[in-house]
This record gives structure tokens, C-alpha cells and sequence, in this order.
């Protein structure tokens, strides 16, 4: 596999539905279940590479202010409780230098590196 063909299975990837596996400890249930958190997706394709020797990828495991603007259905929880964010983990791949975050569907930015920790 080049880095061609990983690329298009990072968009196959990111086409599927977000959704937890029926065991969250096996990424590779992404494959068969088609479908997945930033947890297993990410998991799978930094397996797949791997397993493929191809360069470049890094499975990448951050802290981010998840906030009223990132995450906008926290928005009330926050403002009753006089938060400003929670810190939350989030899974996401790095190809050579480039973020990528193919937890849902139609979007590959990594929306939230404004908020890293």
C-alpha cells in the first residue's frame, strides 16, 4: 500500500457513521461493523499502516477544552455548572505533519487545535 492508497482508505474510513464498536478494546471491528469512535477509527488506521509499512502516520491522543463553541450541546451544561470547558481526551491521525480527524463523516479538519492542552 503507498501513501496513495492509505489516503483512500482514510476517506474510506471517514465515510463511515461515528458509533461505538460492540467491543471497544478491537479497533479492527471498524472494518466490520462500518463504523466507529475517534478511538477505534484512528486506532485502525494507524494499524493498517503499520501493517502496510507505510511512513509517516502517527496516532495522536490529545486533551482539548471541549467548550460551548466546539461542542455546542454543552453549551447549557456549562453555563449552569460556570464552566468554561471540560477537559476531554480525543483520538486523532497525523500524517506526515498534517492533522487529520476522520471521526465523523464530511470533515477531516481537526477542528478543536485551538483548544489542545
Amino acid at each position: 500500500m503507498d501513501k496513495n492508497e492509505f489516503l483512500d482508505l482514510l476517506n474510506e474510513v471517514n465515510a463511515l457513521p461515528y458509533g461505538r464498536n460492540t467491543d471497544r478494546a478491537n479497533f479492527r471491528l471498524v472494518e466490520f461493523e462500518k463504523m466507529g469512535t475517534c478511538s477505534t477509527k484512528h486506532a485502525f488506521l494507524k494499524f493498517m499502516a503499520k501493517e502496510n509499512r507505510v511512513e509517516g502516520v502517527d496516532l495522536v491522543l490529545c486533551l482539548f477544552k471541549m467548550n460551548a463553541r466546539n461542542t455546542p450541546p454543552l453549551s447549557h451544561f456549562l453555563k449552569e455548572k460556570k464552566l468554561d470547558y471540560i477537559p476531554e481526551a480525543h483520538c486523532f491521525i497525523r500524517i506526515d505533519d498534517k492533522n487529520y480527524d476522520i471521526t465523523f463523516p464530511n470533515s477531516q479538519d481537526l477542528k478543536i487545535e485551538k483548544d489542545l492542552i
